[in-house]
């Protein structure tokens, strides 16, 4: 899970409190770096949460890198 917000993954079990947990929502500098595998197909967890979480962490000034595999659908 990177992003636990309405746009992303598992809202619905975290609750009010999802931006605490939530990574793409916790990004600051310092943080380890970081290699994230993401499949633009994915209909579970959607890209667009990888995409602004990395996108964070280069702002930090963080290390961190996004494989994108095109359109691999979520195991089953």
């Amino acid at each position: 899970m990177i992003d636990t917000s309405t746009e992303g993954y598992g809202n619905a079990k975290v609750g009010k409190d999802w931006q605490t947990i939530s990574p793409a929502h916790q990004v600051t500098p310092g943080a380890p770096p970081t290699l994230v595998f993401h499949g633009t197909g994915d209909t579970v967890t959607p890209f667009k949460g990888a995409k602004a979480f990395h996108e964070a962490m280069l702002k930090a000034g963080n290390r961190c890198e996004l494989d994108i595999n095109e359109a691999v659908p979520t195991a089953t």
